[in-house]
């Protein structure tokens, strides 16, 4: 994006770039184990943690988290996110950083409990970016 820049008597300036806002830099992690659910519909829970560290002094806002295990798409939205943040927030501090506790309940038609689910966060930043970050977890 270019400005004209001049003042007065400058017969109009050379063009002045303008920077773009500054987007939040953020680290995702996530830890977790699968264990037998004890939800009667479903054979196996894979409960986790997941971590957001901002880095570049930009707070941000988790707008949602998809989890995807086999061809199944999870979606925590904004309420979810609140209730199972360490803090009651979906909000990650410029600087700061953001847990969540999360679990999601499956069964595969072979029985196994083997499973690979891949994480995705979707955040907004206070500069209005939109930033995506993935992690996997593998279930063995």
């Amino acid at each position: 994006m270019h400005d004209r820049a001049g003042g007065a008597g400058s017969g109009g300036g050379a063009p002045a770039k303008s920077s773009p806002a500054a987007a939040a830099g953020l680290g995702i992690g996530s830890s977790g184990s699968g264990v037998s659910s004890a939800d009667p519909n479903f054979q196996y829970q894979i409960s986790w943690v997941l971590t957001l560290q901002e880095t570049a002094g930009v707070a941000a806002t988790l707008t949602e988290v998809d989890a995807v295990i086999d061809d199944a798409i999870i979606k925590f939205g904004p309420g979810a996110l609140d209730a199972q943040s360490t803090s009651g927030s979906n909000q990650v501090a410029a600087k700061g950083t953001l847990q969540l506790n999360q679990t999601i309940a499956y069964t595969f038609g072979n029985g196994s409990r083997l499973a690979t689910v891949v994480i995705t966060g979707y955040l907004t930043d206070a500069n209005g970016n939109r930033i995506i970050k993935s992690t996997q977890i593998r279930i063995v």
